[in-house]
C-alpha cells in the first residue's frame, strides 16, 4: 500500500469524527436572546415618583440549548430611573391594544398596565427557539420603572442575567430609552411638545 493510498483512507476515516464537531450544537455566549429591537428608541416625558412602562423585545431564545432569565438592570445607570421589573402581559387584557409606552402623568387610566394581570419575565425559562411574548398579537413584555429624581436620562437598553449550560452569561436586549422627568407641569408639557434638551 502507498504512502498516498494510506493518506486518503487516514482522511476518509477523519471525516465523520470533523463532521461530529462543525453539527456540535454550542451555547451562544452573551448572544443567545434575540433582540430585534436595538436601532428602536422609545422616550416619553414624565414626573417624578411616575410609574413608567415601555416596551421590550420578545425575548426569543435563538439557541440550541434552554436558558433561565435571572435578573435585568439598567446599563449606565441612569440615576433617575429605577427598573422596577419586566413584565409579561396578555393583549387581551388590554382594550384595543397594549400600550408601547405608558406613564402616570399622561397615561390613560383604561391602558394602564398596573392594573392587569402580569408575570415577572425573571426566573422564567425558555426553550430553544420559544419566546415569551409574541410582538403584541397575544403577549406583550413591558419593562416597568420608576421616576426618582428630576433630569433627562438616557440609556441604551436593558442588561439581563440568564443561565444556560451551566454557566452564566449577560448581554444587553431591548431598544434605546429616553426619558425626561419633569419638576413642574409647565416643564413637563414642554418636554411633551417635543422640546427634549437631552444631553447629546
Amino acid at each position: 500500500m502507498g504512502w498516498a493510498t494510506k493518506q486518503r483512507i487516514i482522511l476518509l476515516g477523519a471525516l465523520p469524527v470533523v463532521g461530529a464537531l462543525v453539527n456540535r450544537a454550542v451555547p451562544l455566549p452573551g448572544i443567545a436572546v434575540e433582540d430585534g429591537m436595538r436601532d428602536a428608541y422609545l422616550g416619553v416625558p414624565v414626573m417624578v415618583n411616575d410609574r413608567i412602562y415601555l416596551a421590550g423585545p420578545v425575548f426569543k431564545n435563538r439557541s440550541p440549548f434552554p436558558l433561565t432569565i435571572r435578573s435585568a438592570k439598567t446599563p449606565g445607570a441612569p440615576g433617575g430611573i429605577e427598573l422596577v421589573d419586566v413584565r409579561l402581559y396578555r393583549s387581551a387584557d388590554f382594550e384595543d391594544s397594549p400600550p408601547l409606552i405608558w406613564a402616570t402623568d399622561g397615561g390613560l387610566d383604561r391602558f394602564d398596565p398596573g392594573d392587569r394581570q402580569s408575570e415577572s419575565v425573571i426566573g422564567r425559562r425558555i426553550a430553544p427557539g420559544d419566546q415569551l411574548a409574541d410582538e403584541g398579537d397575544k403577549t406583550v413584555v413591558l419593562f416597568e420603572f420608576r421616576a426618582v429624581k428630576p433630569g433627562a436620562w438616557r440609556w441604551p437598553g436593558t442588561e439581563i442575567r440568564y443561565q444556560q449550560a451551566g454557566l452564566t452569561w449577560t448581554e444587553s436586549i431591548g431598544p434605546n430609552y429616553e426619558v425626561k422627568v419633569a419638576t413642574s407641569r409647565a416643564e413637563w408639557t414642554k418636554y411633551g411638545e417635543g422640546q427634549w434638551g437631552l444631553p447629546s
